[in-house]
């Protein structure tokens, strides 16, 4: 199943080196590590919310 794994650079609280070791591990996974994010890196950048919708897109028609 394809996998997006999506994460700050800079989040303290969930080390980024945790996320290349959780998408090396799942299959078809691609990572997005978003510089100069932090823990909540989703609330209010819109770069996450980008590559959240191109990823769906691609693997989604219905997805605009």
């Amino acid at each position: 199943m394809p996998t997006l794994v999506v994460h700050g650079d800079e989040d303290q609280l969930a080390v980024p080196a945790n996320a290349e070791i959780l998408a090396q591990g799942i299959p078809d996974a691609r990572l997005a590590l978003l510089p100069g994010a932090r823990h909540a890196y989703w609330a209010g950048n819109p770069d996450a919310h980008q590559q959240v919708r191109a990823f769906l897109a691609e693997h989604d028609p219905a997805v605009t």
